[in-house]
């Protein structure tokens, strides 16, 4: 297995991926370099890749994965780096060489130009996880599996027009679920994850040093949620006097940015009132972010916990990871956010 950590060489290739088979298709060929962006945020991932070609080389619309051959120790290893959804190119051409900047988009992207159909709506009592899956997967190429399950607890009608991606994240958003996208493009959808990473990432021993910046603001908190969904109304209020945000500490009502929820998704069989507490104490949170450059690894994706040691005090804090940059370059590096919660009522 290859030590990150240790000396070693590589070769960035580039694959076209069959999207039937969702295996490698055909080499393109050794690139220059290539960088990815992976965040958490709907779409998820990104990237670009440069490479020469002789003019004439053909590049076509499709899935391509991004891979590094490393060689250490006398011996060589695959890791895959990104699986995406390329649409278009870009370069400079010199003595009949094309430099070609190929970009490319999520394997969630169908899903992002592909509308609900008219009347969808997501059935009281149905697997949420299973309905996304059946959501995403009619419009999208890659592999979709599912880690676990929960229940819708009401109808939950989409608006008309609504994007099939935003109806799936709405759904797995309610309930605490999300998306993540692996290395081959696989799109796993599963609970936040809570436990850190495990040990072969390189992570248990992270350090985070002393005189990193970061800063607390609260004034966006709301102290009350309030949700309707057509028929009645539900609230919850923080009037806990020992949080810095409720009404009594506060001496005033902060409502949640949205105003009132008017598309609630109950889960699990609770009630409007206790959706509405869900709801508050999600947002009853604030975050510092710290950024940090590592060596790469695999298995890292937005949504991770990762457990950092914070010094001097020797600290330790479990983060989630919100942003993962991967250069493939000169070097093999990431530079990576991690958002650390701190709850203002609980």
């Amino acid at each position: 297995m290859t030590d990150f950590s240790k000396s070693f060489a590589y070769t960035l290739q580039v694959y076209e991926v069959d999207r039937v088979t969702w295996a490698d298709k055909r080499l393109m060929g050794n690139f220059n370099n290539a960088s990815v962006s992976k965040t958490a945020g709907r779409m998820v991932e990104s990237a670009n890749m440069t490479m020469d070609r002789l003019l004439g080389e053909s590049f076509e619309e499709g899935y391509y994965r991004i891979v590094v051959k490393v060689t250490q120790d006398g011996s060589t290893e695959r890791h895959d780096i990104a699986t995406l959804y390329c649409t278009s190119v870009s370069g400079t051409v010199d003595h009949g060489v094309d430099e070609v900047t190929i970009n490319g988009l999520s394997v969630l992207y169908p899903a992002n130009g592909c509308v609900m159909d008219f009347g969808s709506y997501a059935p009281q009592g149905s697997d949420g996880a299973m309905f996304v899956k059946n959501v995403l997967s009619e419009v999208l190429h890659a592999p979709i599996e599912v880690h676990g399950s929960f229940q819708i607890a009401d109808n939950h009608v989409f608006d008309l027009g609504a994007k099939r991606l935003d109806c799936a994240w709405d759904v797995l958003e309610a309930a605490g679920w999300c998306i993540q996208i692996d290395e081959r493009g696989v799109v796993h959808i599963r609970e936040l994850p809570s436990d850190p990473v495990n040990s072969t990432t390189g992570f248990d021993n992270a350090t985070i040093a002393s005189g990193v910046p970061y800063g607390l603001d609260w004034s966006q908190v709301p102290n009350r949620y309030i949700a309707f969904d057509g028929a009645t109304l539900g609230v919850c209020v923080n009037d806990d006097p020992r949080s810095v945000v409720s009404t009594k500490s506060r001496g005033f009502v902060m409502d949640f940015d949205g105003g009132v929820d008017t598309n609630p998704v109950l889960v699990g069989g609770e009630t409007l009132d206790m959706y509405c507490r869900r709801m508050l104490k999600s947002l009853s949170s604030v975050t510092h972010e710290v950024t940090k450059e590592r060596e790469y690894s695999d298995g890292v994706y937005p949504y991770s916990v990762v457990r950092m040691v914070v010094q001097p005090t020797g600290e330790t804090m479990d983060m989630r990871v919100t942003r993962r940059e991967i250069r493939c370059g000169e070097d093999l590096t990431v530079t990576e956010t991690y958002a650390g919660e701190v709850l203002l009522w609980d």
